[in-house]
């Protein structure tokens, strides 16, 4: 047993404990993605979704991913500038969200790729060595 954030945590069970099946992006306009929350089924078997707090606020445009049961997330990718302004998903079978949120200035945009395999792996880490 680990401890992330202080809470004993079962690092090994970690990625499968909650399955995510959808994602809500919140944008507004100048200002970039502003808030995002996940539903989770919180359990291999649970027929009931749950969703997650809010990440920020829901003031603003709101766009929906939804995701199988048996899909997972691969990969994050996200466009930024000053603002992280928009984020789409890559799935396990290859499918792929649309770009969530709104370009806020499409001249100075970076894209960013996250493995969420690598991700997993760093917090793992981090969480037996207690940096998190």
């Amino acid at each position: 047993m680990d401890k992330f954030k202080g809470i004993p945590v079962d690092m090994e069970t970690l990625p499968e404990a909650h399955i995510i099946i959808g994602i809500e992006v919140y944008h507004a306009k100048g200002k970039g993605i502003v808030g995002i929350q996940m539903v989770i089924l919180p359990g291999e078997f649970s027929k009931k979704a749950k969703w997650l707090p809010t990440i920020g606020n829901c003031n603003g445009e709101r766009q929906t991913f939804f995701i199988e049961p048996i899909e997972r997330i691969v990969e994050i990718e996200v466009r930024f500038g000053i603002v992280i302004e928009q984020v789409r998903f890559t799935l396990d079978n290859g499918r792929k969200s649309s770009w969530m949120g709104r370009a806020v200035n499409p001249v100075v945009t970076r894209v960013a790729k996250v493995s969420t395999k690598e991700y997993m792996l760093k917090v793992k880490m981090a969480a037996k060595n207690n940096f998190i």
